[in-house]
């Protein structure tokens, strides 16, 4: 999720999250059953931060074992509707920044490889 200064959204897990509580991480979630990727895509999103996309693009997807399950990873680059974030109960803070700062925020492994990559091939610009 970018802003119109091309800074990416970064949101705060929750002090009392069951999973990775106090972590930074990009919004995003799992799909409902026979839900479409864009639009769990665009769900996750709205629930988590309140935000819809204007645009989005997929820029990386990556399927495999991850912490012994198996997983497929749907990262899109998408512009913010608003810069004006609506936070739910999962999370405690946000921050607009550079990716290059995201990527020395984001802890998950899948994410941190993900945000490692679009650094390394400047693939941050919205179309």
């Amino acid at each position: 999720m970018l802003n119109g200064a091309g800074d990416v959204l970064v949101i705060k897990r929750s002090s009392t999250a069951r999973h990775r509580p106090g972590e930074w991480d990009l919004a995003g979630g799992f799909l409902l059953p026979d839900e479409d990727v864009v639009v769990g895509v665009e769900r996750e999103v709205f629930e988590e931060t309140g935000l819809s996309m204007l645009s989005m693009d997929l820029v990386i997807h990556k399927s495999g074992n991850w912490n012994r399950e198996n997983h497929a990873f749907y990262y899109y680059r998408g512009l913010a509707s608003t810069t004006e974030v609506r936070l739910s109960y999962e999370h405690d803070d946000y921050a607009w920044h550079s990716l290059e700062i995201v990527s020395s925020m984001v802890q998950y492994g899948p994410h941190l490889m993900a945000c490692r990559h679009l650094v390394d091939t400047n693939a941050l610009t919205v179309q």
